[in-house]
């Protein structure tokens, strides 16, 4: 038997048992049938980023930005 993980949808926040034999084949969410997008960046915003850590069983890497204005006048 395969091991499984529970990967949270990135778009409605669902739950999903996901084989890990199946992650090439781009897998999609069992509640609104979008791609779960597995091992590859997802947007998040206040609302779904607590739902989406919590509700995921592996790792989950968070890199925050913010475009910031003043940064973007000293680089141009």
């Amino acid at each position: 038997m395969s091991e499984t993980v529970i990967l949270a949808c990135p778009q409605c926040g669902a739950k999903n048992r996901v084989p890990t034999t199946k992650f090439n084949n781009e897998p999609n969410c069992g509640s609104c049938h979008q791609s779960l997008s597995v091992g590859e960046p997802s947007e998040l915003n206040n609302k779904s980023l607590s739902k989406f850590i919590s509700n995921n069983e592996p790792l989950v890497i968070i890199d925050f930005w913010a475009m910031c204005s003043v940064l973007n006048i000293y680089t141009s």
